[in-house]
């Protein structure tokens, strides 16, 4: 939980929508913010894996503490969802992921 420069408190909030999340909506007025996505992934074995992103302006990918994807701000060249996809490899057990 963090308090914002405006008295707003902040914090995480858990969504629980199937395998799609909508950042730009869950975290209501999204002008100037920056939202993150938490997750944990189950593999029964060590494989790889073709993820992909939907965004609109800049985002980055980390799996188990590493950066394995990132597009900076700007890289879109219209306001249109931009639409990536990338592989990475997965460890058996317990993934991290945050976006």
């Amino acid at each position: 939980m963090v308090t914002a420069p405006d008295g707003v408190t902040l914090m995480w909030k858990e969504a629980t929508k199937g395998d799609k999340i909508n950042l730009e909506s869950d975290s209501g007025d999204s002008e100037n913010a920056t939202a993150y996505a938490f997750c944990v992934l189950q593999s029964p074995t060590g494989q790889n894996a073709e993820i992909h992103l939907h965004f609109h302006h800049g985002v980055a990918f980390f799996l188990n503490g590493q950066r394995v994807y990132h597009k900076p701000r700007g890289y879109s060249d219209s306001y249109d969802r931009r639409h990536d996809m990338f592989s990475a490899d997965l460890e058996a057990g317990l993934n991290r992921c945050l976006i």
